[in-house]
């Protein structure tokens, strides 16, 4: 076997293997940023869901806001009547 050949048969399989590694780095780059895109639409869609419960939240947060305050009033008249009852006994 001469030396060319003895090159031949260590160096071109090393090459190919170096090629395929070569070739699954850029797959897997490009695996990544295709990852790396769905993480960041799903973050996007979590904030706005974040959002959107933030401001039911605060809308609710009114209505029983508003719903205490008539309670209230309700209980005030009513001890009021109350009041008035007793001393018409």
């Amino acid at each position: 076997m001469t030396d060319t050949q003895l090159y031949l048969a260590v160096g071109l399989p090393t090459i190919a293997v170096l090629v395929g590694v070569l070739i699954n780095a850029m797959q897997f780059h490009a695996q990544f940023g295709t990852l790396s895109a769905r993480m960041s639409s799903m973050e996007n869609r979590m904030l706005a869901l974040e959002n959107r419960i933030t401001g039911l939240e605060s809308k609710y947060d009114a209505r029983f806001d508003m719903i205490i305050s008539k309670l209230v009033d309700l209980d005030n008249r009513l001890t009021r009547v109350e009041e008035r009852l007793e001393h018409l006994r």
